[in-house]
Parts: structure tokens; sequence; C-alpha cells
């Protein structure tokens, strides 16, 4: 059964990168951001996702989609610095079918522990993180991707 997107007037990702939604921010490119919202899955949890309100990988440009992927690649390699997870999981949903629940293109990269269950609920059932923690993992993050040497060039 495919997913059946909430009725909403605002994109919420678009309202996170505008800073009309609270978010803890990690880094903000020429094209792509990365971001934590206070419903984690995991605390750590980070989306990365495109300026612009695109809903496919496939609607990207060259240029927007190097950015993404860079982005969630070194995001992954920031997590595993300051957090120490024995894994991660990335996901990208595309279209209803897939489970895609804003029409938004986003990745999800959040970190997995051994000792810790995973719910695979939806956003709206996970818990509210207190801001001023993801603050501090956010800082600790945007820290993290300076020490990484990279191909990535953004703002």
């Amino acid at each position: 059964m495919p997913y059946i997107y909430p009725k909403r007037e605002l994109c919420p990702l678009c309202e996170y990168m505008e800073g009309r939604l609270s978010c803890s921010k990690i880094f903000r490119g020429k094209h792509v951001s990365a971001f934590m919202n206070l419903r984690q899955r995991s605390v750590g949890s980070v989306l990365v996702a495109p300026h612009r309100h695109v809903q496919s990988l496939t609607m990207l440009n060259p240029d927007e989609a190097h950015e993404l992927i860079s982005l969630s690649n070194r995001i992954g390699r920031a997590i595993v610095d300051v957090l120490k997870p024995q894994g991660l999981h990335s996901w990208c949903n595309v279209g209803e079918p897939a489970g895609q629940s804003l029409p938004h293109l986003h990745f999800q990269i959040v970190p997995r522990y051994e000792d810790v269950p995973y719910t695979f609920v939806g956003s709206a059932e996970l818990t509210i993180t207190p801001p001023a923690d993801l603050d501090v993992l956010a800082a600790r993050m945007a820290g993290s991707l300076n020490g990484f040497d990279s191909v990535f060039v953004g703002g």
C-alpha cells in the first residue's frame, strides 16, 4: 500500500532550512544542508537535503547531486567520529510506493548501536530531543567536518 502524504501547506524541510522551524544546523552548502530535527530516531540522526524543493534524485542537477552525496558521506564520517556508533543506517525514500513521507528529497543518516532498540515508526511518533542537547551534538559534528579531506566544495 502506498504511503499517503499528510495534508501540509508548508514543507517542513524547506521551513527548517529557511530557519522558520527549529532545528540544529550542522552545515549549509551552496545547494544542500545538513541538520538535526527535534524528533530523533536515534540521538545524532541527521537529515541531508537539497535547498531546492525537489522530490527525487533524478530532479537534481549534477552540482546538486554531487554536493548531496558528498555531504551525506561527510556527515556519516562525522557521526562515526563524534558518536562512535557500531553502525550507520542511511536511506532515501523516493516516491509514495517507496515510503517517502515528505515530497522533498532527503537522506537520513542514523547512528545505530548494538544495545539500543530501533524503531521504524513514523517521525511524528518519535520523542522530542531537547534542542540544547542537539545543538551541542551539531557543533561537535560541524567541527568534525572541518577535519576531513574532501573534494566537497561548499559555502
